[in-house]
């Protein structure tokens, strides 16, 4: 966090696409920042609500924004960096509601009481009609998860995936004043080297093993992941950072560390991968969290060999 502010599924199937379905994304998270911020009426009561289990201090530098968001399965979620393709039924999307080719995605956790504390921002990159089997009450989404989102309103979680409607949330900054006093760029960079390493041995030691139940770390690298990650973020300014210059090495050794974090929490199943999901927190936190858990993957799967 920054400092206080106010500011199936995937199926593989025969789709008929909207005249232009480019379109959609064409305001995408831009026309989002662009908008004001909410009015709230009363912020101290907001943070108070003990369902929402929120502190002052937690908050980030951006504004305040009404999202409509979606409750979608763990494996139908798209990570920041991720290119995902979601099926659900047309009554749970609004057309003014999707219009703007933005919307928050959250984890739908069976018997949750509240809302999780966060969830990913995605820009829809298609919108197409289902024709499969004759059906014409199913779309479509193709998704690109873009941003970490805070939600400030959590009540009333939901039954099943759907709709859930517009809800205060906050975009998460990835780069913030904790970083800076942590030592910046030095300090992450020894932190993304050991997960690197960490991602690695723990790849080769599933291959050794055969155990996958946490995820897959061994069909393909962090270093490609990240790529994959840092393809699909073309053009997109990650909360903090800002875009990279051609000749900014810094600027572009944050956000390769950002993109890194996210590409690692994206191959996670389970538990795990919902915990992270769901965690509104800057790239040194996300660092350190992956490093412990990768650590203790590491131990145990040895233990197995």
């Amino acid at each position: 966090a920054g400092g206080a502010g106010g500011e199936e599924l995937a199926k593989e199937e025969e789709v008929e696409e909207l005249d232009d379905p480019a379109a959609v994304e064409a305001d995408g998270l831009e026309a989002w920042r662009a908008l004001p911020p909410a009015l709230v009426q009363n912020m101290e009561r907001l943070l108070r609500d003990s369902l929402n289990d929120l502190v002052e201090e937690e908050l980030d530098p951006s504004p305040i924004r009404h999202l409509p968001m979606l409750a979608l399965p763990l494996s139908a979620m798209p990570s920041v960096g991720m290119v995902q393709r979601v099926e659900l039924p047309l009554s749970q999307l609004r057309v003014d509601e999707v219009a703007g080719g933005f919307l928050g995605c959250v984890v739908d956790i069976a018997g949750a009481k509240v809302l999780p504390r966060g969830g990913v921002g995605a820009e829809i990159l298609k919108l197409q009609p289902s024709v499969a089997g004759g059906r014409g009450d199913r779309v479509g989404l193709t998704l690109r998860g873009v941003c970490g989102l805070r939600i400030l309103e959590r009540k009333g979680a939901p039954v099943g995936a759907g709709r859930l409607g517009p809800l205060l949330v906050q975009e998460v900054y990835e780069w913030t004043a904790t970083e800076n006093e942590a030592g910046g760029e030095v300090r992450i960079l020894e932190e993304l080297e050991k997960l690197r390493g960490l991602f690695d041995a723990c790849g080769e030691l599933q291959r050794r093993t055969g155990h996958y139940s946490a995820g897959d770390l061994a069909s393909r690298s962090l270093d490609e992941l990240t790529q994959e990650g840092l393809a699909n973020l073309n053009g997109v300014r990650l909360a903090g950072l800002g875009i990279a210059g051609p000749d900014d090495f810094r600027a572009a050794a944050r956000r390769r560390a950002v993109v890194a974090t996210h590409a690692a929490v994206s191959v996670l199943k389970g538990p795990k991968l919902a915990e992270y999901l769901c965690d509104p927190c800057s790239v040194l936190r996300r660092l350190r969290i992956l490093n412990t858990f990768l650590g203790t993957m590491e131990r145990v799967l040895r233990q197995s060999l």
